[in-house]
């Protein structure tokens, strides 16, 4: 259940001036192709079409050269996309620090780990939903969101070394299983992260209790 975005590479450019739009949320990130965006708008979903017209309306304001690029210019200003904005988010069930036990492939099959790698491993959670992890290689950071008892976001980051066998294998499965939760069981001293269908991604074991 993750929530619906589009792609709004283009308007990060033009909201980087300064008449920039306050009002207006990137929520997904992506490059600025250049002129070819207004020219050849690239679909991504039931919202992009608006989001789309608005960004060429305020480049057609703010940048009359791109009325060159074969447009008709609107008849009167569009307004900016009406972004939903999200009730107050569930606290985190699962705070505490977690070891990986088992983690499972794309397929569903469970992938074969040295247990001592398995063992190293990291995933510490805190109730507002901030996480650290660690899979072998690089240490993640990020934030969790729920709502109604589901994952609704993970959105990470990491450090950026190269990683290379087992340990380069377990972590790209690590960051599959945080780009697909959805559902959650908790067991005693054992954690379950679960997809929409709920097919298991990952099983943790408890290691330090949340304060």
């Amino acid at each position: 259940m993750r929530p619906l975005t589009f792609r709004a590479a283009a308007l990060a450019a033009l909201l980087a001036a300064p008449a920039a739009h306050a009002d207006m949320v990137i929520i997904q990130q992506g490059h600025f192709p250049g002129p070819s965006a207004f020219a050849h708008p690239m679909p991504q979903g039931p919202a992009f079409g608006m989001a789309e017209a608005f960004i060429r309306d305020m480049a057609a304001n703010r940048f009359p050269q791109t009325a060159l690029l074969g447009h008709p210019l609107p008849d009167h200003p569009l307004e900016p996309p009406v972004l939903v904005e999200a009730t107050e988010a569930d606290p985190i069930p699962f705070a505490g620090g977690w070891t990986l036990t088992e983690i499972m492939d794309d397929e569903g099959a469970r992938l074969s780990f040295d247990p001592e790698l398995l063992a190293s491993t990291e995933f510490n959670v805190d109730q507002d939903g901030s996480f650290t992890a660690y899979a072998g290689c690089n240490r993640m950071f990020g934030e969790l969101t729920m709502y109604d008892g589901l994952i609704a976001s993970a959105e990470y980051g990491m450090t950026f070394m190269a990683c290379f066998g087992p340990t380069g294998d377990l972590e790209n499965a690590f960051m599959r299983v945080l780009d697909s939760a959805s559902l959650v069981a908790i067991g005693p001293e054992m954690l379950l992260l679960l997809d929409g269908e709920g097919d298991k991604l990952a099983e943790f074991a408890l290691r330090v209790e949340a304060p």
